[in-house]
């Protein structure tokens, strides 16, 4: 289900002003590879708006939160911590993304290919005693549907409407074998050798 809800924008003016320009424009500010990611408020309930750098491989995106080296965790990234389901949007696609903090070499994977795209990134943690985490936001996983008859299928086609057709085709094939025995009793044996439930016509 995707994000819900009253947006609050940023009371930082810097932040209403890149997060407007970028959704209207898709481009960030001064030309800067940005995304705006889209969270739900820990405390408030509030959709929070906020600017990341873009760190991206094969539809994966990560989030460090740096504060630019500050004491205190970025609200977004306690909030992504407290609700994982999370939009982001980059250019002007809005993506459904799931988040989760990444520990040990997948932490150092993500976090070399941040300060590839950001280098000012290795100077913030150079100002704070906290290791900046990083979040990586990954695509939601297909969810299921309710068929009509109660039963789930990921596309949502009901398994009995499925097991009906295949138990038309049951049909199918029977009548055509019962055809071929009648055909046996009537003395054309080799037909039945040839093809024994009478096929070739259905699989053409």
């Amino acid at each position: 289900m995707p994000l819900e809800g009253e947006y609050a924008p940023s009371p930082e003016a810097w932040v209403r002003a890149e997060v407007e320009h970028y959704e209207r424009t898709g481009v960030g500010r001064k030309g800067r590879p940005v995304v705006v990611l889209t969270t739900l408020g820990a405390s408030s309930g509030l959709l929070r708006k906020t600017p990341l750098m873009r760190v991206e491989r094969g539809g994966v995106y990560a989030g460090v939160a740096s504060m630019a080296g500050g004491a205190q965790h970025p609200a977004w990234y306690l909030n992504a911590l407290a609700s994982p389901v999370v939009a982001l949007q980059d250019a002007m696609v809005v993506h459904e993304l799931t988040a989760r903090e990444v520990t040990g070499q997948e932490r150092d994977l993500w976090w070399s290919r941040a300060c590839s795209v950001f280098a000012s990134y290795a100077d913030y943690q150079s100002r704070t005693r906290r290791r900046i985490p990083v979040l990586v936001l990954e695509p939601r996983p297909p969810t299921a549907s309710v068929a009509p008859d109660g039963l789930l299928t990921r596309d949502g086609a009901g398994i009995n409407e499925l097991l009906g057709d295949v138990a038309k085709l049951d049909v199918q094939v029977l009548r055509r074998a019962a055809q071929q025995v009648e055909r046996l009793v009537g003395g054309d044996a080799f037909a039945l050798h040839q093809d024994p439930l009478g096929l070739a016509d259905d699989l053409a």
